[in-house]
């Protein structure tokens, strides 16, 4: 009685011993199957997945200048990032918000780091939210 063992060393060291002559050779005209693609992998990895993103960016005070707190906030450069369009807010008081665009590469950016680098400009910024992030 052989256990599975002995008969998996007995078939490989029949399968070393056979000559070239008892070798089945193959049929020339038998073409191997390709592989099936699977479809859902491809497209992961061909997508390059990108976010949306609106920041509400507010000021220190109702005399900030916005117009250089906007060329800081977009003098922020790395890859996977554009900037969109921008705008002023009124929120009260004198005060106004910028709001500005921006689309990431999700791979290459982080939103939490970018946050970071705007709430840097300490004169000029107070606070940054995120007012809409959507996938694209």
């Amino acid at each position: 009685q052989m256990c599975i063992r002995d008969r998996y060393q007995r078939r490989v060291r029949d399968s070393l011993h056979t000559t070239k002559s008892s070798q089945v050779k193959p049929n020339p005209r038998h073409k191997p199957k390709p592989k099936p693609v699977d479809k859902k992998k491809m497209r992961k990895t061909q997508e390059i997945e990108k976010s949306a993103l609106i920041f509400d960016i507010k000021p220190f005070d109702a005399e900030t200048d916005m117009k250089r707190m906007e060329e800081c906030v977009r003098s922020i450069e790395q890859p996977g990032l554009l900037w969109g369009t921008s705008q002023l807010k009124p929120i009260g008081f004198g005060l106004t918000k910028l709001v500005i665009g921006a689309v990431i590469v999700d791979d290459l950016v982080s939103v939490d780091e970018l946050q970071d680098q705007i709430s840097a400009f300490e004169d000029y910024v107070q606070s940054v939210d995120i007012h809409s992030f959507s996938k694209i």
